[in-house]
């Protein structure tokens, strides 16, 4: 798909969205992916009777079943992965599937956990009170999903997004999908453009190596956004990095050794 596709995609699964918000349904951290998905994510601290209860709840609003399937995985644990060598011993993992899907006008919507094997049989399909974000948390969900839809309407480098709240204030992550490293910047740049910022070109010593990444972050209508993708600075002069990209004004960069 090309880029107005895409947004055009995404467009209709954020007021698909905005629409559940406003009727009240329980709040949850979304994901959504180019092609449109949306993906919804279980707020912590539920327990896994809980979280079956609303994923219950949500395949009653979406007009759809929860289904269940159980799974099991053989592992060897501890010492020698040979069974013919002491020091480990085979352990089998057991846990149940829930997953709840459906069309809402058009768009995937999808919900799935993992919990203990006879989650289901057990569950009551209650919710203890205060168990659920209250209502500054449902306004600060509806305040980032309104916020995305305008982002859309910039016509902008196409990302994967996700919508979270965080002590009751909206968040926007965006990731661009990896490409090569001129198009990459020229992206971010462009994002940087739009939201009045710089791309921060960013480092992190990791167990395999080094990721290298760039992001930019800003506001819009009141909610943060970063946006970001894997790529690696350009090259170094004077100690700071400075972005090529060839399309408009270069945007100043910054680099952090974390």
């Amino acid at each position: 798909m090309d880029r107005a596709e895409i947004i055009e995609g995404q467009s209709r699964a954020v007021e698909a969205l905005i629409e559940l918000i406003r009727r009240g349904r329980p709040p949850l951290s979304w994901a959504l992916s180019e092609k449109p998905d949306l993906y919804g994510m279980l707020p912590g601290g539920l327990g896994d009777a809980e979280r079956y209860a609303l994923l219950a709840r949500w395949a009653d609003i979406l007009g759809t079943e929860l289904r269940s399937s159980s799974h099991t995985l053989d592992t060897w644990e501890g010492g020698s992965s040979d069974p013919e060598h002491t020091g480990g011993h085979a352990v089998t993992h057991t846990w149940e599937s829930l997953d709840v899907a459906a069309v809402k006008d058009g768009v995937p919507v999808r919900l799935s956990e993992s919990v203990p094997l006879g989650t289901s049989a057990r569950a009551h399909g209650r919710l203890r009170p205060g168990a659920l974000p209250g209502e500054p948390a449902r306004a600060a969900q509806l305040k980032a999903a309104t916020a995305l839809a305008e982002v859309l309407r910039a016509d902008l480098p196409t990302a994967g997004w996700g919508m979270y709240v965080h002590s009751e204030e909206p968040a926007l992550s965006g990731t661009i999908r990896i490409q090569r490293a001129k198009a990459s910047r020229a992206d971010l740049t462009e994002w940087a453009g739009f939201l009045g910022t710089e791309v921060d070109y960013r480092r992190e010593k990791r167990a395999f190596g080094t990721h290298r990444w760039g992001e930019v972050t800003g506001h819009v209508l009141g909610v943060r956004v970063l946006v970001k993708t894997d790529v690696r600075a350009p090259s170094a002069i004077a100690g700071h990095w400075r972005a090529r990209t060839g399309r408009g004004p270069a945007a100043r960069a910054r680099t952090a050794d974390l």
